[in-house]
């Protein structure tokens, strides 16, 4: 439709290196991350924002940032073709920084989600998502600090989950203050 407001939804790269307990993305496409190139997902930008008039983007990608270097790439691809569009992608705690989100944020980017998952260092290590609740909260300041929205998904329930780890993830989420919190 040529509703400017609708968002488009792009991919920029399939597949996942990571094998969280939980995802399915390595049933769908293996263990394995391909790629399009940087002026092919430019290019797709500018069609529908010349042909239909869209401003509005979302990608994805199961890791925006796996690597960082081509999300820059793309970054600045988007920027020297003066693309004035909005746009929102996922990433890891453990795959972004604040050159990556510089770069980002100047590119349109508007929101960050993240599969945070749990405040529990000890469910997240049962999920395969070994990262630690000081990184998580690191990276939530960080993002403050660009004025990026995040949203921040959450499993409760999962194995080894007690009412000690649920209230630790209370705790974290109360501490990071994502501005969604999807369960």
């Amino acid at each position: 439709s040529n509703n400017p407001n609708e968002i488009v939804w792009m991919s920029a790269s399939r597949g996942c290196m990571y094998n969280c307990g939980f995802c399915t993305a390595k049933n769908v496409w293996g263990v394995s991350y391909r790629t399009k190139s940087v002026k092919r997902i430019v290019d797709e930008l500018e069609y529908y924002i010349n042909n239909y008039n869209k401003r509005y983007f979302g990608f994805t990608d199961d890791t925006f940032t796996y690597d960082k270097e081509r999300a820059i790439d793309l970054c600045k691809e988007i920027l020297k073709r003066k693309l004035k569009i909005q746009w929102s992608a996922a990433t890891r705690i453990d795959c972004i920084d604040s050159k990556t989100l510089y770069w980002m944020k100047k590119a349109g980017c508007k929101r960050i989600d993240f599969g945070v998952e749990s405040g529990s260092e000890i469910i997240r290590k049962n999920m395969n998502k070994n990262f630690k609740n000081k990184d998580i909260i690191k990276v939530f300041e960080l993002i403050k600090k660009f004025k990026i929205k995040t949203i921040a998904y959450m499993i409760l329930g999962y194995k080894g989950e007690t009412l000690g780890t649920i209230l630790q993830s209370v705790k974290v989420y109360n501490k990071i203050k994502p501005d969604v919190i999807i369960t």
